[in-house]
């Protein structure tokens, strides 16, 4: 999914829709909102004993936390996707230095 984003007067150009990366988010972050989800929806769902009109405070707890796994889930799953294009965009340069002769002992 692209938006159009202008780089100028009369110049748009096409451009990602979100970079997690440019955007300063981390594989961290990700999983802390995660678990976070997972935390509050089972403490909704085992440790509530409040009951509304009209909303199910368990259903919204196992919402949560089903939100939370497929967050984690997902989070993994970019990490481990960057992480190898990182890794296949990485050059190694063998450093090469001339052989150093020993002076011989006096």
């Amino acid at each position: 999914m692209s938006t159009l984003g202008f780089s100028g007067p009369g110049r748009i150009t096409a451009r990602p829709w979100f970079d997690a990366r440019a955007a300063g988010y981390s594989l961290p972050m990700t999983a802390a909102g995660a678990i976070f989800l997972i935390a509050v929806g089972a403490i909704l769902r085992y440790a509530t004993n409040v009951h509304v009109q009209g909303v199910s405070l368990d259903t919204v707890g196992l919402i949560l936390m089903i939100a939370g796994v497929a967050g984690l889930i997902i989070g993994l799953w970019q990490w481990a996707t960057l992480s190898r294009r990182t890794r296949e965009g990485d050059v190694l340069v063998e450093e090469r230095r001339p052989p150093v002769r020993e002076r011989p002992p006096y």
